[in-house]
C-alpha cells in the first residue's frame, strides 16, 4: 500500500508552491472563543440489561444490552450490540450503541447490526480487518437511516454496566458527506466536528439515527478548494501530533517513524506533504475546522481543560524553504523547514533520535519537537 502512495497522490508539488495556503502565522493556535462542553460522562450510565444473546455466524455471537447512557441531560435510553467471537480472526471486537426512538418498544432494537457483524465476521476470514481510524463504505441503501452510507471506527467508550471485551473498538454510522470528509481530510477532521455537534469530546462513539450530517456540500468545497490539497497527503491515524504550550509536538513510535519515513522516502526531497493524523492520547482540546467565514478558530475539550496541549488534525510538512516557521489554520499545522532541518529530521527518525528545533522570528509557535513514546 505504502509503495503506491505518491502515485495516488492527485498533485506532488514543492512546499514553495504552498506558500499562499491560507495558514496564518499571526497567533498561535489557542482560540479565542473555544468551544468547551461538559465532560459528559458515559461512565455512569445505570446497569445494563441484556436482551439476547443471537448467533450471527461460526463462533460468532453478539449480546445486544438496553442501558441508559449519560450524553445529555435526558439520558436517553440505548442498544449496545457487542461482539463475541471476532477476535479469533484477527479482528478486533466491537461495540455498536444506537440510541432507542421513544416510541420503540424496548426489544424493538434493529437486526442490520447483527448481519454488519456477520459480514465483518466473513471479511476477517480473508484478511480484512479494520481498526481504529479506518472506515467501510456501503454502495447501496443506508445503515440504520437513510442517511448513513458508511461506518468510522473509533476508541470505545467504557459503558458501564455493560461488559465489553478487552481491546474493543465503537462502530459509528457516517452520512456520504462525512465519508468525503473522511477521504479528503481524513479521519481526525470528521471526528471532531462530529464530537462538537454531539458536544463530546472527542468524538461520539453512539448512533442518532435522526441526526444529520455533520458537514454541508458548501463545506466540502471548501476543503477541496484549499491549496493545501494540491500536495501529497497520506492518511496516518496512527501518526498524532499537538500544540503543547508553545511548540508543536509530534508523538512517534518505532513502528510510526518508519511509516513515516517510508513516506517521505517516496517523495522528492523538496516535496510537500500533507499528513492526516489521528487524535493525539496525550491531548486534552482538540481543534475543530470551520469555514473561512468563522471569525475565530474553535476547539472541543472536557470540562477542567488546560488548553496547553491541543490536539491537532494535520499537519503539513513543507520542506526546502528559506527559514523555519510554523504556520497555523483552522485544525492543524504547517510546519517549514530548510532542506538542511528536513535532513536532519530525517536522520532522527531513522536513529530514533530526540529532535527540537527551533523556529524564526514571526513562528506562530516557538519550537517543534519530536516526542518518542514506546506504544
Amino acid at each position: 500500500m505504502l509503495a503506491k502512495f505518491a502515485k495516488r497522490s492527485k498533485f506532488i508539488i514543492t512546499a514553495a508552491a504552498l506558500m499562499t495556503v491560507g495558514l496564518s502565522a499571526a497567533q498561535a493556535i489557542p482560540p479565542s472563543t473555544p468551544l468547551l462542553p461538559p465532560n459528559i460522562d458515559v461512565t455512569g450510565a445505570g446497569a445494563a440489561e441484556l436482551l439476547d444473546t443471537v448467533n450471527a455466524g461460526d463462533n460468532l455471537k453478539v449480546k445486544i444490552y438496553k442501558h441508559t447512557l449519560h450524553m445529555t441531560s435526558k439520558r436517553p435510553t440505548v442498544w449496545s450490540y457487542v461482539t463475541e467471537g471476532l477476535k479469533k480472526d484477527g479482528q478486533q471486537e466491537m461495540v455498536l450503541t444506537v440510541l432507542k426512538r421513544p416510541s420503540e418498544s424496548d426489544r424493538a432494537y434493529p437486526q442490520l447490526p447483527i448481519k454488519l457483524f456477520a459480514l465483518i465476521d466473513q471479511l476477517a476470514k480473508q484478511d480484512k480487518i479494520v481498526t481504529t481510524g479506518g472506515y467501510t463504505e456501503f454502495k447501496t441503501q443506508g445503515f440504520l437511516a437513510p442517511q448513513f452510507k458508511g461506518l468510522i471506527y473509533t476508541t470505545v467508550t467504557n459503558l458501564q454496566g455493560v461488559p465489553l471485551p478487552d481491546d474493543c473498538i465503537a462502530v459509528v454510522p457516517i452520512t456520504e458527506d462525512e465519508i468525503t470528509v473522511y477521504q479528503t481530510a481524513g479521519p481526525s477532521r470528521l471526528m471532531a466536528r462530529l464530537g462538537r455537534d454531539a458536544n463530546f469530546f472527542p468524538c461520539p462513539t453512539w448512533c442518532d439515527r435522526d441526526r444529520s450530517s455533520a458537514f454541508t456540500q458548501g463545506d466540502i468545497t471548501e476543503m477541496q478548494e484549499d491549496p493545501v490539497f494540491r500536495s501529497a497527503k497520506a492518511q496516518t491515524f496512527a501518526l498524532t501530533a499537538m500544540q503543547d504550550n508553545d511548540q508543536l509536538s509530534l508523538r512517534l513510535t518505532d513502528k510510526t517513524s518508519a511509516l513515516l519515513l517510508e513516506l517521505l522516502e517516496q517523495l522528492p526531497s523538496d516535496s510537500a506533504l500533507r499528513l492526516a493524523l489521528g487524535i493525539d492520547p496525550r491531548a486534552d482540546a482538540l481543534l475543530v475546522w470551520e469555514t473561512k467565514d468563522q471569525d475565530s478558530r474553535s476547539m472541543i475539550a472536557p470540562a477542567g481543560s488546560t488548553y496547553h496541549k491541543i490536539g491537532i488534525t494535520f499537519l503539513a510538512l513543507l520542506p526546502g524553504l528559506k527559514k523555519n516557521e510554523i504556520l497555523t489554520g483552522a485544525d492543524g499545522c504547517a510546519l517549514m523547514m530548510t532542506a538542511e532541518d528536513f535532513s536532519r529530521f530525517k536522520t532522527a527518525l531513522v536513529n530514533k533520535d530526540q529532535y527540537v528545533l527551533p523556529m524564526g522570528d514571526g513562528s506562530a509557535l516557538k519550537n517543534f519537537c519530536i516526542s518518542w513514546s514506546k506504544e
